[in-house]
C-alpha cells in the first residue's frame, strides 16, 4: 500500500467536498471539451501543446482560455481529462451543493468550509504581515477502484477572493 504522509496531512487539515458535488455555472467534473464549448461558448483562445519530454501516460494538453476563466484538459493514456480550472473574474459561481461562492466575495463567506476557515486563521492570524493569502478545500475524487484527494486553492487578497482554482490531476 502506497500512503502519503503529504496526502493525509492535506486531508487532516482542510474541509472536504465530493468533486461530484461542485459545478461552475452548470460545469462539473467529468465533461469534456465539447460540453465545456457548450457551456460556455467559443474560447478566446484554443491552444493544443504537446510536451517534448512527456511524463508516461500523458499526451497532448488542451486549453480553452476566456476572459476570466481557463480550462486545461491533458490527455492521459488516450483519455482527455479536465486537469484544472482557474477563476479570475465575479461571472462565474462555485456551487458546492448547498453553498455557493466567487471572486470578489469575502474570506468571512468561507466559514462555511469549517476545518478550512480553523486552520487558514492559526496559520494567518491578524495583524497580517501579507496581504496575499490561499485557502485550501480538498476534492474528494472517487474511482472505481480507488479514490484520491485534489484540491481547490482560493486566492485572497485583503480579505477577498481574487481566484479560484482547481486542480483534478491524480496525485495531487
Amino acid at each position: 500500500m502506497i500512503f502519503s504522509a503529504i496526502s493525509w496531512s492535506q486531508k487532516n487539515n482542510y474541509s472536504t467536498i465530493v468533486v461530484d458535488n461542485i459545478d461552475i455555472n452548470g460545469f462539473k467534473y467529468g465533461y469534456d471539451i465539447n460540453k465545456c464549448k457548450e457551456i460556455f461558448g467559443k474560447p478566446k483562445v484554443y491552444k493544443e501543446y504537446v510536451d517534448p519530454y512527456p511524463i508516461e501516460g500523458y499526451g497532448k494538453n488542451f486549453y480553452l482560455i476566456y476572459d476570466s476563466i481557463k480550462f486545461t484538459f491533458v490527455e492521459f493514456y488516450n483519455n482527455v481529462i479536465l486537469s484544472n480550472i482557474n477563476i479570475h473574474g465575479e461571472d462565474y459561481t462555485v456551487n458546492t451543493g448547498n453553498f455557493t461562492f466567487k471572486v470578489g466575495d469575502k474570506l468571512e463567506k468561507l466559514k462555511y468550509f469549517e476545518k478550512s476557515y480553523a486552520y487558514f486563521l492559526k496559520q494567518n492570524p491578524k495583524p497580517y504581515k501579507e496581504h496575499e493569502h490561499f485557502f485550501y478545500i480538498n476534492l474528494l475524487i472517487k474511482r472505481i477502484d480507488y479514490e484520491y484527494y485534489g484540491i481547490i486553492n482560493i486566492k485572497l487578497i485583503n480579505d477577498t477572493i481574487k481566484e479560484v482554482s482547481f486542480r483534478f490531476d491524480d496525485g495531487t
